[in-house]
């Protein structure tokens, strides 16, 4: 049975998925198996049924299908006056790094338009490079706001809690119905060349090297830089690597690695964001030397209205 509103979408030649909206018994419990195998979740976790079945009345619950099996799919709850609050998206973990993510945002975009929804907004965890990617520099969302150990003290038996510590997270905006965003849906994004033109300062000191046949970065220390309309922090490609090796081996180095830089990023977050006057308005990730380097880009909170077009 084809999914109420849907479309197909081609991730490649062989595979065609269908995406649109939830809203049947059987999806929804669907839904919950998917839920609790994506993010490792004991039974007390997963989306309650009875929640599932409110939000897909009231907000937007959609589904991306491969051969009529759910394989992704997001949770949005309605965030007055004119948001949602995209609180959960999972995609198996067979079809990530395929684009599935990206097209169930996009769906979520027309279909939020649709209710005259202009702002949707979620949480993430600032540290996960491919998150980082897709919500910044693919999406085109910003963030003026960092919190520290958003969900506090989270069950350790949940393997994400585990394995990557204090749950500080950036509330994601994403304003759906700006130039900024029709252009970076439609790949006319900035680059590391173009913030550099513009006088950008890199403000962390960092050093590339490998530990234990691993790339790391380590950071030597950052500058509290508030002249420049542009600044650039850069941040680890595979921290969740360094955060699982240190799970595996509490005792050694990936220990200091993975909460150098969680508990350094945060002090960096909180001079920008809530010391400052910047917002985060893009990820870069690039290759220098055969080196992975990723950057978030600041801005100073004057150049909003240029940003997003208006």
């Amino acid at each position: 049975m084809k999914m109420e509103n849907s479309k197909s979408v081609n991730l490649s030649e062989s595979i065609t998925l269908e995406i649109g909206r939830l809203t049947t018994f059987e999806e929804f419990r669907e839904l919950q198996d998917l839920d609790k195998l994506v993010w490792e979740l004991n039974e007390r976790e997963v989306l309650p049924f009875g929640e599932v079945r409110v939000v897909a009345e009231i907000g937007a619950i959609i589904g991306a299908k491969f051969r009529n099996k759910l394989i992704g799919f997001i949770f949005a709850l309605p965030r007055l006056p004119n948001r949602h609050h995209s609180h959960k998206m999972g995609i198996h973990p067979l079809f990530q790094h395929l684009g599935v993510g990206f097209h169930l945002k996009k769906y979520h975009r027309e279909l939020a338009l649709s209710q005259g929804i202009e702002i949707i907004d979620w949480t993430f965890d600032p540290l996960l490079a491919p998150n980082a990617y897709l919500n910044f520099h693919k999406l085109g969302g910003i963030a003026f706001d960092f919190y520290e150990d958003y969900y506090g003290d989270m069950p350790r038996d949940i393997a994400i809690y585990r394995a990557l510590g204090p749950t500080d997270r950036f509330l994601l905006e994403w304003h759906i119905n700006t130039k900024r965003v029709d252009n970076y849906l439609n790949e006319k994004r900035a680059n590391l060349a173009w913030y550099l033109e513009y006088d950008a300062e890199i403000v962390t000191r960092t050093k590339h090297e490998y530990v234990n046949e691993v790339p790391t970065l380590k950071l030597i220390n950052w500058e509290k830089q508030t002249d420049k309309d542009y600044i650039l922090v850069e941040v680890p490609s595979n921290y969740r690597t360094l955060a699982e090796k240190y799970l595996k081996d509490p005792s050694g180095e990936f220990e200091y690695l993975a909460e150098n830089w969680r508990f350094k990023f945060r002090k960096i977050m909180n001079f920008y964001l809530k010391e400052s006057n910047y917002f985060v308005c893009d990820y870069l990730s690039t290759h220098e030397e055969n080196t992975r380097r990723n950057y978030y880009v600041l801005a100073k909170k004057e150049l909003y209205n240029q940003i997003m077009g208006f």
